[in-house]
């Protein structure tokens, strides 16, 4: 992971009078000095003025100074990272410390929104890290009891009241560990929303959804997040000094590291730190960020390289010797970043990607080529539910589609910053546990048909979208024969890709159905892969039941009639676009 850009770190404001400081005031930041001053230059610099500073404002501010010495060192390539983190981390906890010793602090308050659907281990993992953020860096502090810079709100929008009920209890746990987490349920979401003028409703389309008071749930992330935005409204005292930040359920504030033996998961970046400090020192007015981890996409736009890398580690395994130990570690291949994972990456801009990338084993200890095949196959289904297990997301923007009007509107002041959340599409939990709109699980069967049609379509928006702002007035009204021609345009480019796609997944799936069980490989005679072997027999079958030529969702998006109900959305919803963003500006 690429070290993060924190760059234009303002000061802290001065005050009229300096403050005494009692000693010792800084045995973090003497300790960091003393430990790291010989390795990293700068730091005996900073150790000398140290010696000279008597006051709070001047001491705040060698911690300003500090900080981005540990950074530089600690994701440089010979770093011992676990130390400089720890130091990194103490140097922010003391500068807190002292900051509220002074008593001014004018830095942003934040209201974190997650909106979550019937998937408490994921937002288990979610408040977790933003636990464990608070913790390490103690943005605002916790003099109180609780961070009191920090609100949480879990946007409710479950069907099942056995995961409300999950859900509500994580709330619960975690306000006992200091968090302000509130749960915002489906009830408080309906009144709050009808509390607005039936007018204004109106006016607001299906922004905010219209869907009856018994049927409130599933609503979309969409519609929960913009409610979302009603119970921030709601909570914000002081609007000047308040950020909203929208976070997904499987987000996480914390990024995996790369390192000699695979991916580890480090909390090591003061996210409420520096994104005040944007926010202070710019005239930014939306800030957007990156992910690594998990593909923000469905699988219908990733399974053409995945076959191409499944059939991969079956070719090198069947060169290797069964009882042998499992050569599928040490260096990691080429990272998976320029959506590298996407069938489609030139969409993006990216070309000259890698035919294949190696499968790395996740097995500790001493084991053979039997095991981590064995292992391979019980992680393949994962792949239905958006896992890739050779090709993860390093650093890409999140961009929808709103991103993409709100940017051409905004111009300099839409913001993005090398600042990643690690996004997890399965958990610990299995994937019994989880759930995905647009999946459907029966017995071993995988059915992707709603999440692939919604796929397609809402590449089609985002790439007409991408074409209009350049064509037309973002801050006018579209005008309908305009959103018709970039429509019809895209539609003609993505039928094309995904017809040559849609053949090419049926030939490589031909492909490796031979290679596992028609070319005599040493699987076949070992019956203690037989499990194993049932597992790869059903990941091809979901391939074929999914993306094979009787696949329903391709089937809709062959038929002329389907695309041009979905479309006549897509022009409907772009035409509106005008009307229903100034009524939600009027609410804020």
């Amino acid at each position: 992971m690429n070290r993060p850009h924190l760059e234009r770190r303002p000061r802290f404001p001065e005050t009229p009078d300096a403050h005494p400081l009692p000693a010792p005031a800084s045995p973090c930041l003497q300790d960091c000095i003393a430990r790291h001053a010989a390795a990293i230059p700068g730091l005996a610099e900073l150790g000398k003025r140290l010696a000279a500073t008597h006051d709070a404002d001047a001491l705040i501010d060698l911690y300003e100074q500090c900080t981005p010495l540990l950074e530089q060192a600690m994701w440089s390539a010979e770093a011992d990272f676990h130390p400089l983190l720890a130091s990194y981390q103490a140097l922010f906890r003391e500068q807190e410390a002292l900051i509220r010793q002074r008593g001014k602090d004018d830095r942003h308050h934040f209201i974190l929104g997650i909106p979550v659907a019937d998937r408490p281990p994921h937002l288990r993992a979610c408040l977790e890290s933003i636990y464990q953020v608070c913790m390490l860096f103690d943005y605002g502090g916790h003099a109180s009891g609780m961070w009191d810079r920090i609100q949480v709100v879990v946007s409710e929008d479950s069907r099942d009241e056995a995961n409300i009920r999950r859900h509500i209890e994580l709330v619960e746990e975690y306000r006992r560990k200091g968090l302000q987490v509130i749960h915002f349920g489906l009830a408080e979401q309906y009144e709050l929303l009808h509390a607005l003028p039936p007018s204004t409703r109106e006016r607001l389309g299906k922004l905010l959804t219209t869907q009856p008071r018994e049927k409130f749930s599933l609503k979309g992330q969409a519609a929960n997040r913009n409610l979302s935005y009603l119970k921030f409204l709601q909570l914000s005292e002081n609007r000047r000094n308040m950020l909203y930040y929208l976070i997904d359920s499987d987000q996480s504030l914390c990024v995996n590291r790369q390192t000699a033996a695979g991916e580890e998961v480090v909390h090591a970046l003061p996210y409420f730190h520096i994104i005040d400090r944007i926010f202070r020192s710019t005239d930014t007015l939306m800030l957007t960020g990156k992910m690594v981890g998990d593909p923000p996409v469905s699988p219908a736009v990733m399974a053409a390289n995945f076959l191409d890398d499944v059939a991969a580690f079956f070719a090198r395994l069947a060169t290797l010797a069964a009882r042998a130990a499992c050569t599928f570690h040490g260096a990691q291949g080429p990272l998976a970043g320029d959506a590298a994972y996407h069938d489609h990456a030139r969409l993006f801009g990216f070309w000259n990607q890698p035919a294949t990338f190696p499968y790395a084993c996740r097995l500790a200890g001493d084991h053979d080529h039997a095991a981590c095949l064995a292992d391979f196959a019980q992680r393949l289904d994962a792949f239905f539910f958006g896992e890739h297990l050779t090709r993860h997301l390093r650093l890409r923007m999140s961009g929808p589609t709103a991103g993409r009007l709100i940017a051409a509107e905004i111009g300099a002041r839409f913001a993005s910053a090398n600042l990643p959340n690690l996004h997890r599409r399965t958990t610990e939990a299995g994937l019994a546990d989880d759930f995905r709109p647009g999946v459907e699980m029966g017995g071993t069967s995988v059915d992707l048909s709603d999440e692939f049609e919604r796929q397609f379509f809402g590449d089609l928006m985002l790439f007409a979208t991408e074409q209009l702002v350049k064509r037309a007035d973002v801050t006018q009204p579209f005008a309908r024969d305009a959103v018709e021609t970039v429509v019809g345009e895209k539609e003609a480019e993505l039928l094309a890709l995904y017809r040559q796609k849609h053949d090419a997944i049926i030939e490589r799936s031909r492909q490796l159905d031979d290679l596992v069980f028609n070319a005599g490989h040493w699987w076949l005679n070992a019956p203690e892969l037989d499990d194993a072997l049932r597992q790869v027999r059903a990941f091809i079958d979901n391939i074929e039941r999914n993306f094979g030529a009787r696949a329903p969702a391709w089937r809709q998006i062959q038929s002329a009639e389907h695309r041009a109900q979905r479309k006549l959305q897509i022009v409907e919803a772009l035409m509106n676009y005008r009307v229903e963003r100034d009524a939600w500006d009027s609410l804020f």
